[in-house]
């Protein structure tokens, strides 16, 4: 007798159909696009990357876009960079154009320090482009082959002719680049995703993990537009951008650690389950077959003939009676 085997109980379902993901700014928004298609991802994904493009373009417009144009109008009409060297009249430091947020000086003479006001300075020094901010001071030394034209006739038909692409352009390529740094940084979160879903018993796919932890960064992302357009009407200070980033990664983790759990469980078979009972298939029973009928020679003789018929006579043998 074969003894009874457990079947395994069936995998939990939903009870009810599962929400529609529109929004990643909830821990059930965000674990909502885990079950979503890639293409409705992808899709908010460009809407938010447009807006960072946009608050990206709102910012440069605001910020470095009028230093630039002051500083193009404000140039002499003799300079230029040639050789690795600055060629320029005076040799007092000259700023050229600055506001809180960026700086543009021409120093000629290195052995004199121009001040710093701006959160970015550029200054052109005798051999080298100084960068000083915040994060500190570095110098780039110019290209040997290159001659750059620092004067008014020639810089402002040049930059006459790129502001279009320059204005067009920025917006596009903050657009692409966030799309490809998150999709990256998604890629990467799969593996741990995975990990952590399954210790905390939840079911999700790989491709639920990358969609999850793309959807993830978006609140950050929300996060850091705000603080961009604080930091670009002087509400913030650059320190107070600094906290603001440290801010959005910190918002992004919770959002990792808390969205998976919105999930739904994988609920695995209970040993104190009652077993079922199940029992082998038994095979479908053959229909029967009747005996062919017998041929009439082969019939069985009649009782009555079979007594009438006299006795077969003894055999003969060789030896003879005895006496």
């Amino acid at each position: 007798m074969r003894p009874p085997s457990v079947a395994p109980e069936p995998p939990a379902t939903a009870a009810g159909p599962s929400p529609v993901a529109w929004q990643p700014f909830t821990f059930q928004g965000v674990a909502s696009f885990a079950q979503a298609s890639s293409g409705r991802t992808l899709v908010v994904a460009l809407v938010m990357a447009l807006a960072m493009a946009w608050c990206g373009v709102r910012v440069f417009n605001a910020t470095w876009f009028p230093v630039i144009e002051l500083a193009v109008n404000r140039l002499p009409a003799q300079g230029e960079i040639r050789h690795g060297r600055l060629s320029w009249s005076g040799l007092k430091p000259v700023t050229l154009a600055d506001n809180a947020f960026l700086a543009l000086v021409v120093n000629p003479d290195t052995h004199t320090r121009a001040g710093q006001s701006a959160d970015l300075q550029i200054e052109f020094q005798p051999q080298a482009l100084a960068l000083s901010s915040l994060f500190g001071y570095v110098a780039l030394p110019y290209p040997s082959g290159w001659v750059v034209p620092l004067n008014r006739p020639e810089v402002e038909p040049l930059w006459g002719a790129w502001r279009p692409y320059v204005r067009f352009g920025l917006p596009a390529v903050v657009c692409a680049g966030f799309l490809l740094l998150w999709t990256l940084l998604a890629t990467l979160l799969v593996a741990p995703l995975r990990l952590y879903v399954s210790m905390v018993r939840r079911r999700v796919s790989l491709g639920g993990c990358w969609r999850l932890g793309l959807m993830a960064l978006m609140p950050g992302a929300l996060l850091m537009n705000g603080a961009l357009a604080l930091y670009t009407h002087h509400r913030l200070i650059l320190v107070e951008l600094l906290l603001a980033n440290a801010a959005h990664l910190v918002l992004d983790l919770v959002f990792l650690a808390l969205a998976p759990l919105r999930l739904p469980r994988a609920i695995e078979p209970s040993p104190l389950a009652a077993p079922v009972e199940t029992r082998a298939p038994r095979p479908p029973a053959l229909p029967a077959q009747k005996a062919p009928a017998a041929a009439p020679s082969d019939l069985p003789a009649p009782a009555d003939a079979a007594a009438d018929a006299p006795a077969p006579p003894p055999p003969a043998t060789d030896y003879p009676p005895p006496r």
